[in-house]
């Protein structure tokens, strides 16, 4: 049997299991994923950890996309361009990481047909995941992109200056669940954009996309990037390649189990 799992700080939010269960079950393939909880004291021990629970594969999620870089054994070039990895790979037993949130988010916004092109695009938080979404920005034709921070640096801005632009992404976890009523910015930001993007997708609508869509705004929150990063991961461990079809085969299902209280609409 293949082993795959998901190393993370706080999981119990976390709806991969169910989407790579999905694909397991869907290809008849033997193959199990498991959550897999450390504390940052830990996370130097995780490669060594990984090994001994005879791993294929792992994703990464927040805060350690960018704690494992130098304690794997290879990066693939996009992950290094993007200074964050989400994915392992246990290759000719070496550890090798990827990035797939990059993926992710492009295939979120060509799902929800989001031009991106010559748009002004602010990015609220500095870590792993705003540097996949801003090499996803780049690769489509974005040429305006700023990150605003809580400690900014060189040309980040803060979060008490003046934000305006054509789209506003949050990388950040303010508003997830549990914490699901607070914003990373306050509701008069959203007056100054058209189209608002929420990386998180537990709960459907975070404080931040309520604010948002009240305002008039179009609102997308992190699910289809969630399934999209996690179908490319199980290509790199694999060695496959999935029609788009799955793709929207996958997000479907897994909106209308985790979402049913809302029922089986976009954001």
């Amino acid at each position: 049997m293949k082993k795959y799992a998901l190393l993370g700080k706080k999981l119990s939010h976390s709806y991969s299991k169910l989407i790579h269960e999905y694909i397991f079950q869907k290809f008849s393939w033997n193959a199990s994923y498991s959550f897999w909880e450390l504390e940052e004291k830990e996370i130097e021990k995780a490669i060594l950890m990984a090994r001994e629970k005879k791993l294929d594969g792992f994703n990464i999620t927040v805060p350690y996309k960018e704690a494992l870089l130098s304690r794997i054994d290879s990066i693939d070039e996009a992950a290094k361009r993007i200074g964050a990895i989400n994915t392992i790979a246990k290759e000719n037993n070496k550890m090798i990481g990827y990035n797939t949130d990059c993926f992710g988010f492009q295939k979120m916004l060509e799902y929800f047909s989001i031009d991106v092109n010559a748009k002004k695009i602010i990015i609220l938080g500095t870590g792993g995941a705003s540097k996949a979404v801003a090499e996803a920005l780049r690769l489509l034709g974005t040429t305006s992109i700023q990150f605003v921070s809580r400690s900014p640096m060189g040309t980040q801005l803060s979060y008490d200056e003046y934000l305006e632009g054509d789209i506003l992404v949050n990388t950040t976890p303010v508003g997830m669940y549990p914490d699901k009523n607070i914003s990373p910015v306050s509701k008069r930001i959203f007056s100054h954009f058209e189209t608002a993007i929420d990386l998180i997708y537990n709960p459907k609508e975070t404080q931040f996309l309520l604010d948002a869509k009240s305002s008039g705004l179009f609102t997308i929150n992190g699910l289809f990037m969630l399934v999209a990063q996690a179908i490319r991961s199980e290509e790199i461990w694999l060695h496959k390649r999935f029609d788009i079809s799955l793709y929207h085969e996958v997000y479907s299902y897994l909106e209308g189990i985790i979402y049913e209280n809302y029922g089986n609409s976009r954001s």
